[in-house]
């Protein structure tokens, strides 16, 4: 081998090696990107007390439940008290929700995860709106298609939920 080959042969080397270098760079970036919300909670700065109503609506019912007199109560069933544990429970759960992937999602993928606002087509989800006592939207959840992965003896069950937090619509996390 010449020398002239061998310079041509190492330009060659820096190249490819550049390139290389280049790819990782942005793969490494993508990885990082959905990476950094994970182990984080789902909602940011979310208070418990702020909340006055939560509406609940599919593609086939909606149940309003209003916090009156210190009560919650089932709208739709003429202001019927509600139960008070199990609401309480589902706004911790919601409040301590961990994220465990998080994904960026376009428009095209969102009837496939089922995060679809109700009524729009196939692909549907269930939003779950927390309001405070003068109906402003504090947080808005569309809750998608369930996560499942084979257990013991082979059996699929579920295993996390594939939820969209509204003002973040380019993205998709599972919890």
């Amino acid at each position: 081998m010449n020398r002239k080959q061998f310079t041509i042969l190492i330009a060659a080397l820096i190249v490819l090696a550049g390139v290389v270098w280049a790819l990782k760079q942005r793969d490494q970036a993508s990885w990082t990107q959905s990476e950094s919300r994970v182990g984080h909670t789902l909602l940011k700065d979310f208070a418990i007390d702020n909340i006055a109503a939560i509406r609940i609506k599919n593609a086939y019912t909606e149940l309003n439940l209003v916090k009156k007199d210190d009560l919650w109560r089932v709208k739709e069933r003429g202001d019927y008290p509600a139960n008070f544990a199990a609401i309480g429970d589902l706004l911790l759960k919601i409040q301590d929700q961990k994220i465990i992937q998080s994904d960026p999602i376009t428009a095209e993928q969102r009837p496939q995860l089922e995060l679809l606002e109700p009524g729009k087509g196939n692909g549907g989800g269930t939003v779950v709106e927390l309001m405070d006592a003068q109906g402003k939207t504090l947080a808005k959840l569309t809750l998608g298609k369930r996560y499942m992965r084979k257990g013991q003896g082979g059996v699929a069950g579920p295993a996390g939920r594939y939820v969209m937090v509204s003002g973040d619509d380019n993205n998709v996390a599972l919890i």
